[in-house]
């Protein structure tokens, strides 16, 4: 019977998910999402832009981007979320690629934009100012100059970590 039920709840947090993020980042995004209640994800009737999305490019979504956004080589994707309640920022939630998927610690970025009206998440290439060159990420209107995001990670990564913890001896 356990068993039932745990298959159910899984199928139903699938089914909340919008369909532009594919089913491999499910996971951590409702994990993100789960930990952030006063959060929910921006969807398509946030944006009012039917025009600016689905042709010519169908694979483009103004909430969800994907690429190399801190250039380790690795996938790393974003999502815009918004508030539940009043106060609260927009944000952009980037989760950061490892070698075993997706580090839930993902970093949040608040947007300086009181609504989500016609304007979304872009992806260009970074001039690699200082460092590898990697896919940039920005957030703007339509039809505009968009603006790059600051990407941070708010800690090392899964790999990162594993690379320099050091062996505790008895």
């Amino acid at each position: 019977m356990q068993i039932l039920t745990l298959l159910c709840i899984g199928q139903a947090a699938v089914a909340d998910m919008p369909e532009f993020i594919q089913p491999k980042y499910h996971e951590v995004v409702h994990a993100w999402l789960d930990a952030h209640p006063m959060y929910r994800l921006a969807v398509d009737g946030d944006c009012k832009c039917e025009d600016d999305i689905g042709s010519p490019q169908p694979t483009i979504h103004p909430y969800f981007a994907s690429g190399d956004f801190d250039g380790d080589g690795l996938g790393d994707i974003a999502v815009v979320a918004l508030p539940n309640r009043a106060g609260l920022k927009i944000l952009v939630v980037v989760f950061f690629g490892s070698k075993s998927g997706l580090d839930p610690d993902a970093s949040e970025i608040p947007l300086p934009y009181p609504s989500v009206l016609a304007a979304g998440l872009f992806v260009g290439k970074s001039k690699g100012k200082g460092r590898p060159r990697h896919d940039a990420l920005g957030y703007g209107a339509f039809e505009s100059e968009w603006e790059d995001l600051p990407i941070k990670r708010r800690k090392p990564s899964i790999d990162q970590a594993s690379k320099t913890a050091q062996p505790t001896g008895h």
